[in-house]
């Protein structure tokens, strides 16, 4: 709840009472979502046999996710940590670094060093995560503002986004 205050009430605001501009402007829109669905389709599976999977072994991955990890105790407890988490943190998340930063600062700085801007806190904010995850942000960061630029849209990162985190904790809860 807090991240999705801080991360999306308030940028939201700004947007709208401050600056004065739709949201649309900001990726708060479905997009060119023929490209976004395509991309997050073949991306999650790929990023999920790639990395995902090996990565749901490592024991500093298997000691920090799930956050709550009495979402492996059932399916409905999985959903019930899952669901809230994708509607209130990712969503969040994606509009403040890809939304408001990103669609934000890319017609003062241009795209790439816009995509560049938005990485770097976005993986300062990973800083204490496991050490595999902290250095994967920088892909992610990279890839995610590409999608986002490319489909006009943060839908489309905010579920590869969440994919990768529903796929990684349902790894580690079916793995002994």
């Amino acid at each position: 709840s807090t991240a999705f205050v801080l991360f999306g009430a308030i940028p939201m605001l700004v947007v709208l009472n401050v600056f004065g501009e739709d949201p649309a402007e900001y990726g708060l829109r479905l997009g060119e979502w023929k490209f976004g669905l395509r991309a997050t389709g073949l991306l999650l599976p790929l990023i999920a046999c790639t990395l995902l999977y090996p990565a749901s072994v490592n024991p500093e991955i298997r000691q920090a996710f799930p956050f709550a990890p009495e979402a492996g105790r059932s399916p409905g407890a999985f959903i019930m940590f899952q669901a809230p988490r994708g509607i209130l943190f990712y969503t969040a998340w994606e509009f403040f670094f890809r939304g408001f930063i990103l669609f934000g600062l890319r017609r003062y700085v241009g795209d790439w060093m816009a995509i560049c801007i938005q990485t770097i806190p976005q993986c300062l904010w990973h800083i204490g995560m496991p050490t595999g995850e902290l250095l994967s942000t920088i892909a992610g960061g990279v890839l995610f503002g590409v999608i986002a630029l490319r489909t006009r849209s943060i839908l489309w990162p905010m579920l590869l986004h969440f994919g990768m985190g529903v796929v990684l904790d349902l790894f580690i809860v079916l793995r002994p």
